[in-house]
């Protein structure tokens, strides 16, 4: 859906309201840009962490996609965006915002320990040469170490999000990567559901 808005300020879209597997790479694109120009920003009608929820789903969802729609073809450069954006939260988040204030809410997200280990797991089906990420804490939240290991597994997610980064710049923007195979998919995506 293409739409227009007139603001009286000076601003950078939020380029959020429609999202698709095949154009997920230029929705990280420009949630980046938006980070970085956080205070041009207009239009937010949803807040970051909702923004993270609407992508988990999506990255949940893609068995759902694959099962109603078996002849749609999925391509690399999305699904890793997909990937980045929910492995490194806070890299698209408005960088003049307090940050520990970011990491107590995605911390409170039922899904955000799931959806770290499930975009690890699409990351590494989907370009295999990336590093492996360490286990997920398995201590519950309550645990005096559960704390410390939560910020080792995101800091170890934060450098696996940064080189995919990496390799979609390297890609081209407009370029989706190549097609993946079904099959493959099919075991990426019983990965996430392990995982």
């Amino acid at each position: 859906m293409v739409h227009s808005v007139y603001t009286p300020v000076p601003s950078f879209m939020r380029g959020t309201s429609l999202w698709s597997y095949d154009t997920l790479h230029l929705t990280e694109i420009s949630r980046r840009v938006e980070s970085l120009r956080g205070n041009l920003v207009t239009n937010q009608d949803f807040s970051d962490v909702t923004l993270y929820n609407q992508l988990a789903a999506m990255l949940f969802g893609l068995s759902i996609k694959r099962n109603l729609c078996p002849q749609y073809r999925f391509f690399q450069s999305p699904l890793l965006a997909l990937s980045a954006m929910l492995l490194n939260p806070y890299a698209y988040t408005n960088q003049t915002l307090n940050r520990q204030a970011w990491e107590t809410k995605f911390h409170e997200l039922p899904v955000y320990i799931e959806a770290l280990r499930g975009a690890s797991v699409l990351a590494r089906g989907v370009l295999p040469h990336l590093p492996e990420a360490p286990p997920a804490p398995t201590y519950t939240p309550n645990h005096p170490q559960y704390k410390s290991a939560l910020r080792r597994y995101e800091s170890s997610s934060q450098k696996l999000a940064t080189s995919i980064r990496r390799h979609l710049d390297s890609v081209g923007l407009a370029e989706r990567g190549e097609q993946i195979e079904c099959s493959h998919l099919d075991e990426v995506i019983q990965g996430i559901r392990t995982a």
